[in-house]
């Protein structure tokens, strides 16, 4: 006798091997029902933060899906600040939420054409900000992006 799929025997006409019509079925059902399930479950970013440095200061970024980049955070104590439109050859499209809040020593800050989304508080707080020239390419701007910004003069 021939152990198969939990019976002690081969059903009849059935070859060696041969998967029986009623256990595909509930293999297919099986895999399918794993499948639904893991679509369902929330995604978490799997995307790693970098770091890239110019002549302002220290930039950590982090790639998206389509290859862009979304900058998360910056360090420097420069007063005027330009923000880059690529970085290691790739599109910054991106200023991710609160990525210059409470910072005190920007005065001013040029964001380049190519930049669409400004995030949730990026210069919130900033109380000394004076001038930000803005992008065609802008195409939103999230919450509170500019509050706390008494001192700006000009947004251009």
């Amino acid at each position: 006798m021939i152990a198969l799929y939990g019976r002690k025997t081969l059903p009849k006409n059935t070859e060696r091997g041969v998967i029986p019509m009623k256990q595909r079925f509930r293999w297919l059902f099986v895999m399918l029902s794993v499948c639904m399930i893991i679509t369902m479950l929330p995604v978490q970013s799997l995307a790693t933060q970098q770091t890239f440095t110019d002549k302002y200061g220290t930039w950590a970024y982090e790639e998206e899906a389509d290859g862009s980049i979304t900058i998360v955070s910056f360090q420097s104590t420069r007063k005027n600040i330009v923000v880059p439109n690529s970085i290691n050859g790739k599109p910054v499209r991106n200023l991710g939420d609160g990525l210059f809040r409470d910072r005190n020593d920007l005065t001013m800050i040029v964001i380049p054409y190519g930049i669409t989304t400004i995030g949730n508080d990026v210069f919130s707080g900033c109380a000394k900000l004076e001038k930000v020239t803005l992008p065609q390419s802008l195409k939103a701007i999230g919450d509170s992006a500019f509050s706390n910004c008494a001192n700006l003069l000009d947004a251009l």
